[in-house]
């Protein structure tokens, strides 16, 4: 909630002298609440010199002289400036911050409601700076203070005279400084006691202001705090002795023991004040709002919070001063047998980190905070991060297939994610009809393998379960439905005159994939003659087989019999004593859309139940497809329809009647338009009349007629007009307009296929 930077001790130890480059990673460590994941300090943060804990956001200063920000940015506050550099000194204010430049200057930004981050013209020679709720702070080099921001509580109004100052600090809403003397001087809000400062209150070394309270440490390394206390902030544990530095935060308190341990009291709810006390030896301490953060003499980390198992990361040592020569050895550790690490790093005289690998197995439950720990000189520094589980997925890319047909169904086997080992899952069917290999491998890098499940012939539909696990546990799991090859049995042509022959044509619901043989059934051997059984080939799915009949005086419907992987298909040809076709007449031409009339003549006449005569067409001609012919008649007419065509176009009628074919050309003519007129010939400008395009016959289906305009500008006609089916005449609307001065004579043109008439 409030600001909080390391402070200056110019009397006891600068920050600098204590923290000389503070490192990246776990060597900060960070107790904070959930929402702005401040605990969370970036990797790869590199050696920091400066920490500084806001309301909701962290400030470091880099080794380089550049600034980190995490946490918060609603306004702005982790935005730092581009190209900020030369920086000594940062503090996090509720939310804005603040930038001590190596030259004396301050740079500020985030939330300037108040003009708390709005640095003084001309303000220069700063050598510290704090920040308070919503006001800022700086430290001249002369021992001289100036504020700005925020001055509802003459937080931002100095004490007349105030000089020698070593140290400031910026609580929520009022203002500390210690003088060279080791005496305090509050200003701003005394709403809890926070600026009361206690009376005979000397031999300060280092001050700290919290949100409503406030802390002094003494010479002597004990602690004095006054303010707000309805967290117990400023009652300071008894017998609290040998500290060298304190921090107050927004509702709590933190003290560092010259032999690294951290005391914290105060509000709890995110371990801001309990956390802390269990870490190893700490260098340093930093408190904000409802955070803390402490600086560890080394430490390390893993670059992911979250590691996919089969996964790989980096981890890191860090240490807060470089080690000399013959350099520093880590030995290393893993808590969970799954993770592995090298047995030791070591970090070269001169660095101050050393990055080692880590790799992961395949797991199969979530591996919740595991460690990786780094001990030297007896101290074990750890970091923990999340083992995800694998997990895994099966896609279909058909859900149901004909078994035993050429349809080939990809299974796509996928892993949850990626894994930078190989993974191999096992598979298996929960019927034999469908076939998988036992295992498959995802290579390392690769989300799924595709593979291509073989099935086999099923005598009806059934539901089979695939099915992929890894060590006994199951990953992925989904349903393929298997249907039953099954067929049809037609005969070509379904009708066979006793003594002629017919093909038989069996057709498969799905190509085979491998060969199948179907048993034939002859219901009356007498009158067909056909084989034992039909092949159907590999990759086919249908086969033709002949049939033959023997001469019959009367008509018999003969069963004939396929058995198609257990199932009977029964289909019955008809034989007939048919009469011998002999005539076919029709005309010799025809005009476009019309209907005509054809007939056939048989040798003798049909016998009882009559005679059909097969008919077909060719061109732009249609005929039934075929024509009865009456028990005791030997002749019958059939009609013959035209299409509309552009030109004299032939077509073919052929008649089939016992095995007799004969066929007949016929000319299609053209449609012409016989007559167009109108119901007036003499109109007024702006009035319309009907025109009337007639043809040679009634046209049996509809025709388009196109009509053009003389002048349309002065009578327009539609572009076309339709004459129905069944008519030979069709109107049309001329709509007319004024001409100019002069009467004008308009000829209206109708035409189809090449021929017009006007009027």
């Amino acid at each position: 909630m409030l600001s909080r930077s390391l402070p200056l001790r110019r009397l006891l130890l600068s920050l600098l002298a204590l923290v000389p480059a503070l490192a990246s990673a776990q060597q900060i460590m960070g107790f904070a609440e959930e929402a702005y994941h401040l605990d969370s300090i970036p990797y790869g943060l590199g050696p920091v010199t400066q920490l500084s804990a806001g309301g909701q956001h962290v400030l470091a200063v880099k080794r380089d002289g550049t600034v980190s920000a995490w946490g918060s940015h609603i306004y702005g506050e982790n935005n730092v400036p581009a190209g900020l550099s030369g920086v000594v000194g940062v503090a996090a204010g509720n939310s804005h911050s603040l930038a001590l430049k190596s030259n004396g200057t301050v740079v500020g930004w985030g939330d300037d409601q108040y003009g708390q981050a709005t640095i003084p013209a001309g303000l220069s020679n700063v050598v510290q700076i704090a920040a308070g709720l919503r006001h800022s702070v700086a430290l001249k080099s002369d021992g001289t203070v100036v504020a700005w921001g925020g001055n509802g509580d003459n937080q931002c109004t100095i004490p007349p005279g105030l000089a020698n100052v070593v140290q400031i600090a910026a609580g929520g809403i009022h203002t500390m400084a210690l003088k060279s003397d080791g005496t305090v001087v509050a200003w701003g809000s005394n709403n809890q006691g926070q600026r009361a400062v206690p009376a005979g209150l000397n031999g300060v070394v280092q001050i700290s202001g919290g949100y409503l309270h406030s802390m002094a440490l003494k010479s002597d390394g004990t602690v004095v705090a006054w303010g707000w206390n309805s967290w117990s902030q400023s009652v300071v544990p008894a017998g609290l002795t040998g500290v060298v530095q304190v921090a107050a935060g927004g509702n709590h308190s933190l003290a560092l023991k010259a032999n690294g341990q951290i005391v914290g009291w105060g509000r709890d709810t995110d371990q801001q004040s309990s956390g802390p006390s269990t870490l190893p030896p700490a260098r340093a301490i930093v408190a904000g709002g409802l955070s803390s953060f402490a600086v560890l003499p080394a430490g390390v980390d893993v670059d992911l919070s979250s590691i996919h198992s089969g996964g790989i990361a980096t981890g890191q040592v860090t240490l807060v001063d470089a080690p000399g020569a013959g350099g520093a050895t880590f030995a290393l550790s893993a808590e969970d047998p799954a993770v592995h690490v090298p047995p030791t790093v070591f970090v070269p005289a001169g660095a101050y980190t050393a990055t080692f690998p880590v790799s992961t197995d395949t797991v199969v439950t979530d591996r919740k905070g595991t460690h990786v720990y780094a001990i030297r000189a007896g101290t074990t520094y750890s970091t923990t991060f999340d083992l995800a589980r694998q997990s895994g997925s099966l896609i279909l890319t058909q859900t149901s297939v004909i078994g035993g047909s050429t349809s080939q169904p990809a299974l796509y086997v996928y892993l949850g994610h990626t894994s930078d080992v190989d993974v191999t899952l096992d598979l298996a069917s929960s019927d034999p009809k469908v076939t998988l290999p036992a295992q498959v491998t995802i290579p390392a890098g690769q989300w799924a393998v595709r593979i291509s499940p073989q099935h086999a012939l099923t005598a009806a539909t059934q539901t089979v379960t695939l099915t992929s696990s890894y060590m006994g546990t199951q990953f992925g799991t989904i349903d393929i439905t298997l249907r039953p090859i099954t067929g049809t049995l037609t005969f070509i042509p379904t009708e066979v005159v006793g003594g002629t022959s017919t093909t038989g044509y069996l057709q498969l619901n799905a190509a085979l994939a491998n060969p199948l043989t179907v048993a034939l059934a002859n219901g009356d051997a007498t009158k067909l003659g056909l084989p034992a059984s039909v092949k159907v080939a590999k990759g086919d799915r249908a086969a033709y087989f002949p049939v033959t009949s023997t001469p019959v005086d009367r008509t018999f419907y003969v069963p004939v019999t396929a058995t198609v992987n257990g199932k009977a298909i029964t289909t019955k040809v008809k034989v007939v004593a048919g009469p011998t076709l002999t005539i076919l007449n029709v005309p010799t031409y025809a005009y476009g859309n019309q209907v005509v009339s054809g007939s056939v003549v048989l040798r003798e006449p049909a016998p009882a139940g009559g005679a059909n005569v097969a008919l077909s067409a060719s061109g732009p001609i249609s005929v039934p497809a075929s024509v009865f012919v009456p028990a005791g008649m030997s002749e019958a007419s059939f009609p013959i329809t035209t299409t509309d065509v552009a030109m004299n176009t032939n077509g073919m009628v052929t008649a089939t009647g016992g095995q007799v074919t004969i066929s007949k050309p016929i000319e299609v003519r053209p449609v012409t338009v016989a007559a167009i007129s109108l119901t007036s010939y003499s109109v007024t400008a702006g009035t319309s009349v009907t025109g009337k395009v007639t043809l040679p016959y009634a046209v049996q289906s509809d025709t388009v007629i196109q009509l053009t305009s003389q002048f349309p500008t002065a009578a327009s006609v539609p572009a076309t007009m339709t004459i129905m089916a069944g008519s030979k005449t069709g109107t049309f609307t001329v709509a007319t307009f004024s001409p100019g001065a002069t009467a004008k004579n308009v000829k209206i043109t109708a035409s189809k296929n090449g021929s017009s008439q006007y009027r």
